[in-house]
């Protein structure tokens, strides 16, 4: 089941690829496309982490007189904070190094970072070295930009679930 939501993101998309090109969606809002095929991974995470919240957190709200919906809203989706950053970075870094999908989808009205990189390779096995290093980094620096912002949440998320006993 675990793996079925991890790795369910390349099979079944193919059908669904095909079938929206033939509907005239290839160029039709592509940075949108792709953020759903993330949902099994999030899920898979978000299960596993709630799994691993102590039940002695739930059980001292409610002595403290909080409804069920206070439990989940005051105790719990604080706690989702740091695994929630933590499947922002991985889907951004997804999304943004993702080769596939746009190049399947988008046609060649729009090029992505990755497509763009594969072009500067030219014929026989050529490569202006200059130009796919400057590529490389714009690739990689928003992600890094991106996670050296959210680092911080991540860092109290592991913190706060440090619970002492």
């Amino acid at each position: 089941d675990a793996i079925t939501m991890v790795l369910a993101d390349r099979g079944p998309g193919i059908p669904d690829i095909d079938q929206a090109m033939q509907e005239g969606f290839s160029t039709a809002r592509p940075e949108v496309r792709s953020l759903g095929f993330g949902a099994g991974m999030a899920t898979f995470m978000f299960a596993g982490f709630i799994k691993s919240i102590p039940l002695s957190m739930e059980e001292a709200a409610m002595i403290d007189g909080a409804t069920p919906p206070q439990i989940f809203f005051m105790v719990i989706v604080p706690m989702l904070k740091s695994i929630g950053i933590t499947i922002a970075i991985l889907e951004i870094m997804w999304v943004w190094n993702d080769y596939l999908l746009p190049y399947l989808t988008i046609g060649t009205d729009y090029k992505t970072i990755p497509i763009a990189i594969q072009y500067l390779r030219g014929g026989y096995g050529a490569v202006d070295m200059g130009a796919m290093m400057a590529m490389l980094v714009l690739a990689m620096l928003p992600v890094i930009v991106f996670y050296l912002s959210c680092q911080k949440y991540i860092i109290k998320g592991v913190l706060a679930g440090a619970v002492k006993g």
